[in-house]
């Protein structure tokens, strides 16, 4: 099986184009979305690419997520350091209730949906356990932080 990671996304549209436009030319079995989709310039433009893929595709939420998650709720992300608190509120503002449903649906941890595949785990304390790679790990394309 080939699986493309992408991570840190942060919402940049056109870059997460380009990388995508590689996965596809790479013929892909699986994508892995590992976390930090948001916050950024364009998060519902990117969220909705995200999300309207064909290919098979499993989200894993960062901290970026929760910190935007924590703000739609009304909570004040406390440990979100203060020179990105603007980014993350202004983010939480273009998104929609249908979007926070789909982000707070995705795990913290791959395992929680039994897949074959466990990617390493994002940005969130809750979910600070040692992380695993493919079973074969040269099927691996991974992207991090190309977008």
């Amino acid at each position: 099986m080939r699986v493309a990671a992408i991570y840190d996304i942060h919402a940049n549209l056109p870059a997460l184009e380009a990388v995508l436009g590689d996965i596809h030319q790479a013929k892909v079995d699986q994508i892995v979305v590992g976390g930090d989709v948001l916050p950024g310039p364009m998060p519902r433009e990117t969220l909705e690419c995200l999300l309207a893929l064909t290919s098979p595709v499993q989200f894993i939420y960062g901290n970026g997520e929760r910190a935007v998650l924590d703000l739609r709720a009304g909570r004040d992300p406390v440990t979100l350091p203060a020179q990105y608190r603007g980014i993350v509120r202004w983010s939480a503002e273009q998104l929609d209730g249908e979007h926070e449903r789909v982000l707070g649906g995705w795990p913290c941890n791959p395992a929680q949906r039994k897949r074959d595949f466990y990617a390493p785990n994002r940005g969130s304390p809750a979910c600070a356990r040692p992380g695993r790679t493919p079973r074969a790990p040269g099927d691996l394309w991974s992207y991090p932080h190309a977008v």
